[in-house]
């Protein structure tokens, strides 16, 4: 049965954890997260761009302008982006437990795809309906499932209800530390989006109206880079938080200043 175990770190000690842990092997995982984010934004962007005939167009009164509804892109990301996110996990749960960085592991979620995309799907559908009542039932869900796809990967015979279930139970008394350390990344989000915030602010205003759509894709790719490097910090820090919850990684006794593994958990 899922383990309840509460964190007990700040977001600060399991942000510092994760740095020793990523000491030295920066560059390779921010390798992943640049191949995740290839497939994952600029693959599905560029096509949509692209092929206009998977857009349509609706006026925004407000800007006065034409703007193409990326209708591709939007179930592109519906049937994928559990699957990718899958990889990802994958991806920091196999480093955080060998050491090895696997660029396989990305595609991991392919391997398993119908109870992956049903898993990402019932959290998204279950997180919507929640927020249909007011936004922080809705918070409250989406915490609540957070873990669901991280234990689908070390069982795969949960099932998806199961780790629904599963989830619901090992965050009963974590959710607000998982929203802690989330916020806790807040400012270096802001700093990462900057680049992009100001690209968006100018196309908005029609100052790149000359600059082709696929030109744009690229340079907005290219700008968000500082978010996707900010992405190996923050994935690997939940990733953590993941390994304390689910009992494989533990203090050391009896000081407790450490960590350690337990059967097959994080290395450090």
């Amino acid at each position: 049965m899922t383990q309840n175990i509460i964190v007990t770190e700040t977001p600060s000690e399991l942000r510092r954890l994760a740095r020793a842990v990523l000491r030295g092997n920066w560059k390779k995982l921010f390798v992943g997260m640049l191949i995740y984010s290839i497939f994952a934004v600029l693959i599905p962007n560029l096509v949509s761009v692209t092929v206009k005939s998977l857009s349509y167009t609706v006026y925004l009164e407000g800007y006065d302008m034409n703007y193409d509804f990326p209708a591709f892109l939007y179930i592109y990301q519906l049937v994928m982006i559990g699957i990718l996110q899958f990889g990802v996990y994958s991806f920091i749960l196999h480093y955080l437990r060998t050491r090895e960085v696997r660029y396989d592991r990305l595609f991991a979620g392919f391997e398993r795809f119908a109870p992956v995309f049903l898993v990402s799907l019932l959290v998204s559908v279950l997180v919507g309906l929640w927020s249909l009542l007011f936004i922080i039932p809705g918070f409250v869900a989406m915490f609540r499932y957070f873990m669901a796809l991280y234990i689908l990967h070390d069982d795969p015979q949960v099932g998806v209800l199961g780790a629904l279930r599963a989830s619901k139970w090992m965050t009963n008394g974590n959710k607000a530390k998982i929203f802690l350390t989330i916020l806790s990344f807040i400012g270096w989000r802001i700093l990462a989006s900057f680049p992009t915030v100001i690209l968006d602010s100018m196309i908005l205003r029609g100052g790149l109206a000359e600059v082709p759509d696929t030109a744009l894709v690229i340079i907005e790719f290219a700008l968000s880079l500082p978010a996707y490097f900010l992405m190996v910090y923050s994935e690997t820090t939940m990733g953590l938080m993941y390994e304390i919850m689910s009992g494989r990684l533990r203090k050391t006794p009896p000081a407790g200043n450490g960590f350690m593994p337990q059967g097959g958990g994080s290395v450090l």
